[in-house]
């Protein structure tokens, strides 16, 4: 994409000047990986206390901080792997594992977290269920749905993902992570949805996240509220004059660029959400996350 434009915007200026840079330079791909929850006062209040002065940019995060970047470089690469930057020749497949393993996990926790009432992630990790559920989702759906090439132990990379979700001093929150779902679910729940059962894989806790999602809209539009979504105008019509609350979750569930086709053409997709949600609507959150964490 860098490349594009940036080729596209030197071709405007100069053609040959596009063209020696499309020759001669490279245009690296990059996957970084942090947790920087948005800054509450009380974060700016404690910054302010340790430094003795207002810090209108500071931020507080968590120690950990993953660099991972595409081997690829005109005039020999740089020496930045002292620093623990990773060099390897394909960045697509470590994406992958970040935005199901970790982003797809976040999602899991916000929605049905905030179901349970939880306001932040950590409290969702305090809850038994909730991080045996979620350790299910990682290891046994998630990392079976990457690369089987990946030269990474998913199951220690699961561990440090429930290590750095369980971190008190990050206050990050559920609703926070909860915003934009229809531009996230793709990414972090179908499409591994998809490629598990392509693998004859159940995606169980796959189906609990997008059940989630669909009870924290149709709640949160039922209460008079706006989805912190780019859709939400849409999801206000495909919810109206329903009957009942699965009516609503199934016109949103044929939502073209979430969900595609597949509420029309996967009995399989349809049924295992249609049972994660009706579990949720007649037992309660909490009740559905128990289940899953003792079948996990």
């Amino acid at each position: 994409m860098t490349k594009t434009a940036i080729v596209t915007f030197a071709d405007n200026l100069d053609p040959q000047l596009a063209a020696w840079i499309a020759k001669h330079v490279t245009f690296p791909g990059t996957m970084v990986d942090r947790i920087v929850p948005a800054m509450t006062p009380e974060q700016f209040d404690m910054i302010k206390d340790q430094i003795g002065f207002a810090d209108p940019c500071g931020i507080v995060c968590e120690d950990f901080r993953q660099w991972v970047i595409e081997d690829n470089f005109v005039a020999g690469r740089p020496d930045w792997d002292k620093a623990g930057a990773m060099f390897v020749s394909d960045v697509l497949p470590y994406e992958e594992m970040k935005l199901r393993m970790l982003n797809g996990s976040h999602s899991f926790l916000a929605y049905n977290g905030s179901l349970a009432g939880y306001e932040f992630i950590y409290q969702c990790m305090e809850d038994d269920a909730f991080k045996t559920a979620v350790h299910h989702l990682m290891t046994e759906e998630q990392a079976k749905s990457l690369c089987p090439n990946l030269a990474v132990d998913v199951h220690q990379y699961a561990q440090l993902l429930i290590d750095r979700f369980s971190n008190p001093n990050i206050k990050h929150k559920t609703g926070q992570i909860a915003m934009d779902g229809s531009q996230k679910l793709p990414q972090r729940a179908v499409d591994p949805y998809l490629t598990l059962q392509a693998r004859g894989v159940k995606g169980r806790a796959l189906a609990t996240l997008i059940a989630g999602w669909l009870h924290y809209v149709i709640n949160t539009l039922s209460q008079g509220q706006s989805v912190a979504d780019p859709l939400n105008d849409t999801f206000n019509a495909a919810i109206k004059n329903k009957n009942t609350r699965w009516e609503q979750a199934l016109s949103l569930l044929q939502i073209n660029s979430i969900f595609g086709t597949l509420a029309g053409d996967n009995a399989d997709f349809l049924n295992d959400i249609q049972q994660a949600f009706n579990h949720i609507e007649l037992h309660g959150v909490t009740a559905t996350i128990h289940r899953l964490s003792s079948k996990g």
